[in-house]
Formats: C-alpha cells, structure tokens, sequence
C-alpha cells in the first residue's frame, strides 16, 4: 500500500480524510464497527472518526475485546465503555474464553469475536488501528523468519469478511503528536513494555538499534518494501486465472468420459470437474496436466500448487511445497503423496489431482436384468449413480448405446463395476480390463467409476465406453437386443 500522499503540512484530520475517501475504505453513512482496546491508537482512531470525519456521517459501534491475559483488564473494558458513553456511540464487550494460550491464539480470538459483533450489529466493515510502525515491525518479523513474498506484503490494508486498516500510512509518532495536541486521554499497557514477547523486542530494541546503527530510516524502508512486495503479489494474482487455466487437466489430458469411447466411436459429452469434487462426495479436489505444470519455472509451480491447496482450505508450507513439486516432477504413476491436513496429491499418468478430505467409501448397487425384452432401472458404480434402459424391439439413445444378439446373450445380465481379474474377448485375443485401462490411460480413480455388462457366468459382454466384446455381437438380425447406459439425473430416485 502506498503512503498517504498528501503534504506532512496538512494536519492529521485532513491527511486521513483524503486517504480513507482516496482509497475508499469509508462511504458516506457507513455504519461500521470500530476495535478499541483503549490504547493510544485505537482512541485516536475513535476520535478522528467521531470528531474529524463528520461530513462522512459514520454511524459508529465500538468493540472492546478483553484478552484475560493480564491482570486489570476488567477496568480496561470499563475505561472504554465510559469513553463510548460519553461520546454518545454504541458498545459491545467480549471476553477470551478459555483465557489464550500464546498471542496468536488472542488474535484468533480478537478478530473471531468482531466479526461476530459487526454481523450481530449489521455494520458493513470493522476498524482497527493498526499504524505505520506496525507494519515496518510486521514486515521486519516476517523477514526474520524467512516469509516468501506474500508474507513480505504485511498487515493488509483490506481482509475479508470485513477488516479495514485506515492508519496504515500513519506513524505512532503521528498519532501521538495528535493525541497530545488533541488533550485525548488513552491507557498504557504494562504488556507492551514486556521485550519477551517477540514483537514488542523488535518494537522497542532491534528497530531502534538498526536505526541508529544501520540504517537510519528503516521503518520507511519496511514500509517500502511491504508496498513493493503487495504489488508483485497483486501482478501474480492477476497472472493466475490463464495460468490455471493452462494447466488444466481438461484442456491438454484426456479426462474420464473422453477416454469412454467405444469401439463404434461414438463419444461422451466432456466432463466437467470443479474444485469440490463430485457430486456426492466427501472430498474436494482439482486435476492438472503434469506436463504443462512442468513446462512453467518452479516457483511458478509453487505458486499453482499453493493456490489450488489455499482455495481447498489448506495453507502449503516450504517443507510441504517442496515436497509436492519434487513428486510431481518424479513421482510414479499410481502413487499418492500425503501432504498433512488431509490434503494428498495423486499422479495418474499426466494427471495430478490435487485433493483435500477422505472421499467416502461408496458401496456397488449393481443391477440385475431378468427380463430382456425391455426395462429400465438405476445402479451405482464407486459413488456414480447411473441409469440403463433396454429393449428387443427398437434402438435407444444415451450417453452410450450398443447392439447385441439376443439369442447368444445368457440372463440374467448385470451391470456392476469392474473387478479384478474381469476380461474383455477382442476380435484379437481376450484382454484383462487392467491391462486395456492402461493402454488407454484411464487412471485407477476413474476405472472405479466404470460400469461393466456380465451375463450369468460372469463373462464381461460390454464395458459403456470403451469397447464391446466379440460376444453376443449384433449382426442386424429380428433378434437384437439394445442397451443405453447413461449418468443418472441429480433427481434420480
């Protein structure tokens, strides 16, 4: 985020009213939750708001959140609820149940609660005070640990659901010049002083000893660099959707139903995949080509695999990153990589499916045909609900269709998954099934979901899609037998 633009000779007020209406964080009659923990930014927030920002007409609701982490801090929430009394504006308290184990657990706990306040009020966004210093710190933190660039972009001007940041381009230094000029009376938190807690040791020693020892404007240059970093985030983001779109599965491999060709050459609609999952399932995944996600620098694939995992629910750290794109790169087909979190990946020939979530161990509902002369009914195949239609007298449409000879057909037919061991008789010799799906590169996820057509003792007659035996073949005679197999309608019953 770039630093309020307007001359340092202009007072606090005006500098911040051109930011907020410049970036349009507020809207004239907002109605919008402020954070006060009754500190020295937060209270200057409140007054700016209250007091500098009239011709915006805010309607304001203060939220003060007690951490429990410290001794007194029932008096702070009575401190703040007095100020909002005095100033005429709503309030809402809350309290850390159970009491925070660490700081982020706090912050969890913080932000968890005004969000909570801000749809229980019906506002549109929450303030919090966070200042220029904050965000050197943060983004200096952040270096120190090693962050990639995203981590290098700081505390966030927006974050979603509602979180606005309207200090940012201010300093401390700032806010306490205003504060003092003002006569706004605040609260100091012993907390702050306390240097075992990692921010405040670079609040109050390492940033200071820089300053002085290395480089005198280091906070600006923090600031500088968090400003660079969100603008190379911003252009990777806006590089992502063609990248994605590139390394789809379904634009460059052959996907499930297109390899379910049968050997008339009739051919499926395309199916479609999204990232949660099918329909019934448990789990949500997405698919890439392989070979194009190779084709690309390795950060990029990085920043692909991250993506798909982020959108999933799951945060990819280096050591899992690394370990994804080395699997990619050399893993086996068939094999599958745990990543942690429940995320896995799994390559099947050029497919690289990238899941979250155990999918659910969905039992065969095959279906049994007595009579032959015509019917319909449904059945399952691993989770895939699907619907068969037959008859003696005419053909019949679907997703796949075929024609037999019914004298040579042995009842009862049934249509179930396939299983190891099955064989199809080709006009070339018998083949198991195993061997057929692999040379047709139909990945072990998707020949779950195949159907196969066996008479009485078990012979495969028909597998819908991808090829016919040599027996029970139709040959135009008065004694044909027609079949139709298709995925079943969501409303099926």
């Amino acid at each position: 985020m770039k630093e309020a633009s307007v001359s340092r000779s202009d007072s606090l007020p005006e500098r911040f009213l051109a930011h907020v209406r410049r970036r349009d964080l507020l809207r004239t009659g907002d109605h919008v939750i402020v954070a006060v923990s009754g500190g020295l930014d937060s209270t200057v927030l409140l007054h700016l708001l209250r007091f500098a920002a009239e011709d915006l007409a805010l309607r304001l609701h203060v939220a003060h959140f007690d951490h429990r982490m410290r001794e007194g801090s029932e008096a702070d929430r009575r401190w703040v609820q007095g100020l909002a009394g005095a100033w005429g504006l709503g309030f809402t308290s809350g309290e850390a149940d159970p009491r925070p184990g660490s700081e982020a657990e706090a912050r969890r706990q913080r932000y968890a609660f005004l969000e909570r306040v801000r749809r229980e009020v019906g506002a549109r966004v929450v303030l919090t005070a966070h200042h220029a210093d904050d965000q050197a710190e943060t983004v200096l933190f952040r270096v120190l640990r090693g962050a990639g660039l995203e981590g290098l972009t700081g505390i966030a001007e927006k974050r979603e659901p509602g979180i606005v940041r309207p200090l940012l381009p201010f300093s401390r230094a700032e806010l306490l010049e205003y504060a003092r000029a003002a006569g706004i009376q605040y609260l100091e938190d012993p907390t702050n002083r306390l240097t075992h807690y990692a921010r405040n040791r670079i609040r109050h020693e390492v940033l200071p000893l820089i300053e002085r020892a290395v480089a005198p404007g280091a906070r600006r240059a923090l600031r500088r660099l968090a400003g660079i970093a969100a603008g190379a985030a911003a252009a990777w983001d806006s590089l992502l959707p063609a990248i994605l779109a590139d390394v789809q599965f379904e634009r460059h491999g052959t996907h499930a139903n297109d390899l379910l060709r049968g050997e008339t050459g009739d051919r499926a609609p395309r199916a479609r995949e999204s990232l949660r999952g099918e329909k019934g399932s448990d789990e949500a995944q997405s698919a890439l080509a392989r070979s194009r996600l190779l084709g690309y620098h390795p950060y990029v694939q990085a920043r692909v695999l991250r993506h798909v995992l982020r959108r999933l629910g799951v945060a990819l750290d280096a050591a899992g990153t690394r370990a994804a794109l080395e699997f990619i790169s050399s893993g086996k087909s068939g094999r599958t990589l745990m990543l942690g979190h429940g995320a896995r990946i799994t390559r099947e020939f050029d497919r690289i499916t990238v899941g979250v979530g155990a999918a659910s161990e969905v039992g065969e509902t095959p279906l049994r045909i007595e009579d032959l002369a015509a019917g319909a009914g449904f059945f399952a195949v691993g989770g895939r609900r699907m619907r068969a239609s037959w008859s003696s007298a005419a053909p019949l449409s679907g997703q796949w269709c075929e024609r037999f000879d019914r004298e040579a057909l042995r009842a009862p037919l049934t249509l179930r998954g396939w299983r190891p061991g099955d064989r199809l008789e080709l006009p070339y010799g018998s083949k198991k099934l195993k061997k057929l799906f692999g040379e047709r590169r139909i990945s072990a996820g998707q020949r779950s979901r195949i159907a196969v057509l066996v008479d009485r003792t078990g012979k495969v007659l028909w597998v819908p899609g991808v090829g016919r035996g040599v027996d029970a073949l139709g040959n135009g005679s008065a004694t044909g037998f027609f079949m139709a197999v298709s995925d079943a309608p969501d409303d099926a019953s």
